[in-house]
């Protein structure tokens, strides 16, 4: 199958998640990149995720840690993800609108192939990332979600 097709089905799966599952999965998938960058001859995040975690086993200290690897990388890169979301400028603006207005599905999967190519991101975190941005815009219109999210951003910044 095609890596657009597993991508579109894994999308499809993790965006069903609520947001505290989707940020454990995603510190989960930071986690599992360092280790195996360090000890194996692979990357497993380098495959697109067809199983969904068994979040009974993630529940407690582990999820914690989880989340706390998630917010960091998510504080890193906050500002560059919500320029590529709600910038009008950004090239990808109008394609990420469109899909927008389409389905939650569908801007989550034009997300994750646009943070895969302007990011060099690897299918496994691309998926659990783009599922998680979409929860900010599912609960507002896109144009409060990018009011909040840059409020949120100004008032972060002092």
């Amino acid at each position: 199958m095609a890596i657009a097709n597993q991508i579109s089905n894994s999308v499809k799966e993790y965006v069903r998640l609520d947001e505290n599952q989707l940020l454990i999965e995603l510190g989960r998938q930071l986690e599992l990149i360092e280790n195996d960058f360090n000890s194996k001859d692979h990357l497993t995040a380098a495959i697109v995720p067809a199983v969904m975690p068994d979040n009974s086993k993630l529940a407690g200290p582990i999820g914690d840690k989880f989340k706390t690897i998630a917010w960091k990388f998510l504080n890193r890169f906050n500002s560059t993800l919500y320029s590529i979301m709600c910038d009008p400028h950004d090239p990808n603006h109008g394609e990420i609108q469109q899909a927008a207005k389409t389905s939650v599905e569908k801007l989550a999967f034009v997300l994750a192939g646009i943070l895969g190519a302007h990011f060099g991101w690897l299918p496994a975190l691309v998926v659990v990332l783009a599922a998680l941005l979409v929860k900010r815009f599912a609960k507002d219109t896109y144009e409060v979600a990018c009011e909040l999210w840059s409020k949120e951003i100004q008032t972060s910044s002092h």
